[in-house]
């Protein structure tokens, strides 16, 4: 990942631009206001910079979408009574001791059960654990519906990955891949849906343009909605 700038205007614009095996060149904008170029090996940067320029409207549209949703929610304490999200709904922390550790839903409530809980960091390890093993479980259960819901237009992803990603809820590789946030775990049923047939959507279009949105309205009419409430829950 190269670190860019392109003259605009009365300024410049930052932007990282990836090299990669693929034959389109896309723009995005991720949440926190960053712009990605991925581009065919040996595209003159010339092209690159023509084309960044020329999508200045929509990317300034974009950063102004995300910015509404700043600033982002204070970093978590892992103390007793905070809450924490999970298929977003809010769950208030309930810490008890015990010698093994162990995380439930009970009573409305999120129980972190660990030998020292006046330990934020214990809590933590022990949440986050949590997390990644119910990711593990529903996201590939979304998948296989998003999958089921989208094979009519002959579109199938050949491998599955879920990671925590910095900057993305998820990715689709040229190759089919599809990798998704770990932390999308935290969000309602109806926004991972989105996220994953985003994705999806990608293995008959690679970039964001008119043909791609053409294909994610008819699949998901109220896209924008679902998309609007993740960036509002997790910001």
């Amino acid at each position: 990942m190269h670190e860019q700038q392109v003259v605009c205007g009365a300024g410049n614009l930052a932007y990282r631009l990836r090299f990669a095996d693929r034959k389109t060149l896309t723009i995005s904008v991720l949440p926190d206001g960053t712009v990605e170029v991925s581009a065919p090996h040996d595209t003159p940067l010339s092209k690159i910079e023509q084309r960044i320029v020329a999508r200045i409207p929509w990317i300034d549209r974009q950063k102004a979408y995300f910015a509404q949703f700043m600033p982002r929610s204070p970093a978590r304490q892992y103390v007793g009574g905070e809450t924490h999200l999970y298929l977003g709904r809010q769950y208030r922390l309930r810490l008890e001791q015990a010698e093994d550790r162990n995380v439930r839903l009970y009573a409305g409530r999120l129980v972190v059960s660990v030998p020292e809980p006046d330990r934020p960091d214990r809590v933590r390890e022990a949440l986050e654990a949590w997390y990644a093993e119910r990711a593990r479980i529903r996201l590939p259960e979304r998948v296989a519906l998003a999958q089921a819901q989208v094979r009519h237009l002959g579109l199938s992803h050949s491998d599955l990955t879920i990671r925590t990603l910095r900057r993305r809820w998820g990715s689709m590789s040229p190759s089919g891949r599809l990798t998704l946030n770990r932390n999308l775990i935290k969000a309602p049923i109806s926004s991972i849906d989105y996220v994953i047939i985003h994705e999806l959507c990608h293995l008959a279009h690679a970039d964001h343009g008119p043909a791609f949105y053409r294909i994610l309205q008819r699949l998901l009419p109220d896209w924008e909605a679902r998309k609007a409430r993740l960036e509002r829950l997790l910001a």
